[in-house]
């Protein structure tokens, strides 16, 4: 059911299960009744595990979205992958399809995003405390502010070791709220912080 189908996790439990629904190659569109239930993590999941068969570095990343609500930052996943030639990280939104874009009119190509467009969550959370952007801007649905962006940036550290949780996946790191959490927690999360926007730069050979 379209239950299980949100919460499995690995690449290959959802190709699986993709393939039971309809065993076309993946190359071929499916009708909708026929696709997997998916999330903006999925689509990045499965482009990044697609990428990385053929040899081409790639993550799935966590942050928000600047393109769906108008002066809002939208919980959202993306890919990145490397692109050799041109020594960069290529970020892509996979889950924009013709339906989607024809909806929100993006001003920017989904295959190559530029900038700005996609705000990662160590990013997210430097602007909010450089006091660039307020905090309950950031989220999705009625969750917002600094303690969901602290669950974005946690969960992008992860991920760019190859291990994409869940969008709601929770452990203690998570807590507890920032407004009763001590110094120890707050080194802890800008530490978060920082690795991931190190490795927003890095090439795959660091």
């Amino acid at each position: 059911g379209t239950e299980v189908e949100g919460n499995l996790r690995p690449f290959y439990p959802k190709l699986r299960r993709l393939l039971e629904l309809d065993p076309a190659p993946l190359r071929q569109a499916r009708p909708l009744e026929r696709r997997l239930v998916c999330n903006c993590r999925d689509f990045s999941l499965l482009a990044a595990s697609l990428l990385r068969h053929k040899g081409i570095p790639a993550r799935a990343r966590c942050g928000f979205g600047t393109y769906f609500v108008p002066g809002h930052f939208e919980d959202h996943w993306v890919c990145q992958y490397w692109h050799a030639s041109q020594a960069r990280w290529v970020m892509v939104d996979f889950q924009l399809d013709a339906l989607q874009q024809q909806v929100l009119q993006p001003d920017f190509d989904p295959l190559d995003m530029p900038p700005g467009k996609f705000v990662l969550a160590g990013h997210a959370w430097q602007m909010c405390r450089a006091d660039q952007a307020d905090p309950d801007t950031f989220g999705i649905f009625q969750w917002h502010g600094w303690d969901f962006i602290r669950g974005n940036v946690i969960r992008d550290l992860p991920s760019l070791n190859k291990i994409e949780i869940l969008p709601w996946d929770f452990w203690p790191g998570f807590g507890p709220e920032l407004t009763t959490a001590g110094e120890l927690s707050l080194i802890h999360i800008c530490s978060c912080r920082r690795t991931t926007l190190c490795g927003s730069r890095s090439s795959p050979a660091l």
